[in-house]
């Protein structure tokens, strides 16, 4: 006889900041579709934003049969809005009598985090996956604090919680995202048809939604500089692959100053990621600070070779000993020498890409990351019996 899964008929609520497909929505999204295959009420809640794409995680789950819900909470706020929201979050856990709530980023983590306790849920995991400087530290510090498991996608992102938060009670597990992508729906050729590009210029992407959090400058400013040093640069382009959000009208107006609207792409969210990535040669990730970001473990598992900001998250995923994939922050010098470099010798994006892709095998498997998870929400659930 085949024993149940520890969680059957158990009911798992995934909160998410927002509908927009982005690399923690992916992550929830993989997590959520395993267990519904092992017998788990599965629900997601997410936040409608003012910018976003399609909302794909509501596409998702539809197609996937897990019901979803909006929810409202927003941070910052004032303590009006932080009351009327915590309250709705505290009426719709009622609601939904949730086993266990599963919180993914900043938004979820505090709004559920300081509620919990109040309705029929038995535990609150924390996710954290991201280093977003907070306001009002305390109330994030009363919610982080009442978690019952802390669960980091990056080891680094444990000593920031220290730093910020203090010292939690209850245990910090790391697991790192897992990266599974679909196959693809166009091929190279198609997709550098539909992108208007030649075949044997070289395409560098951006995959990211356009939010302010990202460094779209120092890239936008380094593409410049290259732009004026290429000899072919007729034939090089940028596409910044993301859902239009609140950092796309500074990214076009930057553009716009820069002349560089012949050049760069905004073909907006893709849903064909594997295909996409098929017809691009560099993959770049800009940015102030990551947790451990799916769009470099997506560029990895499509064998591209890296750029990226050194900071702790963007080393964690391409490995201390990643060659030369790595640029200053807010330098864009930096930044143009290393792009330059490899948009002028294919064998070495072939040498960088070829290591990703083994690397990203063998260290950021889904397998690993859902019977992580489930392990310790089956033992967090244990304790809480």
């Amino acid at each position: 006889m085949i024993e149940p899964h520890p969680l059957a008929n158990k009911r798992i609520l995934f909160t998410l900041c927002g509908f927009d497909l982005g690399g923690a929505e992916r992550q929830a999204l993989y997590l959520a579709k395993y267990l519904k295959g092992v017998g788990v009420d599965v629900r997601v809640w997410g936040h409608h934003h003012e910018f976003h794409g399609p909302e794909r995680v509501i596409v998702e789950c539809e197609a996937a049969g897990i019901p979803w819900a909006e929810y409202k909470f927003r941070w910052p706020c004032g303590l009006t809005a932080l009351i009327r929201d915590a309250s709705q979050v505290l009426i719709g856990l009622h609601k939904v009598h949730p086993d266990a709530v599963l919180a993914y980023t900043t938004w979820p983590n505090i709004g559920c985090g300081l509620v919990w306790r109040w309705s029929p849920t038995k535990a609150f995991l924390w996710g954290q996956r991201d280093l977003a400087p907070t306001q009002d530290r305390w109330i994030v510090r009363k919610a982080f604090h009442g978690a019952s498991t802390i669960i980091c996608n990056a080891a680094h992102e444990r000593n920031y919680l220290s730093r910020l938060l203090g010292k939690p009670s209850a245990p910090i597990h790391v697991v790192p995202n897992g990266i599974e992508l679909d196959q693809p729906q166009w091929s190279r050729s198609q997709w550098r048809e539909k992108l208007g590009l030649p075949e044997d210029g070289v395409l560098v992407t951006m995959l990211a939604n356009l939010r302010k959090d990202k460094d779209f400058s120092t890239l936008l400013h380094a593409w410049s500089k290259i732009k004026n040093l290429s000899p072919i640069n007729s034939k090089i382009h940028l596409c910044l692959a993301g859902a239009h959000q609140e950092g796309t009208d500074g990214i076009k107006t930057l553009l716009h100053s820069l002349y560089l609207e012949d050049s760069v792409l905004l073909p907006g969210q893709i849903s064909d990621v594997s295909g996409f990535l098929s017809a691009c040669d560099i993959g770049i990730l800009s940015t102030l600070a990551e947790g451990l970001p799916n769009a470099i473990l997506e560029y990895m598992t499509c064998g591209l070779p890296v750029v990226a900001t050194d900071v702790p998250g963007n080393r964690e995923a391409l490995g201390e000993d990643s060659g030369k994939q790595f640029c200053k922050v807010k330098n864009a010098e930096d930044l143009a020498d290393k792009l330059f470099s490899l948009i002028s010798s294919p064998e070495l994006r072939f040498r960088l890409g070829s290591r990703n892709r083994q690397r990203a095998i063998t260290e950021f498997s889904i397998e690993t990351m859902c019977s992580r998870m489930t392990e310790i929400l089956v033992g967090t659930l244990k304790k809480k019996a």
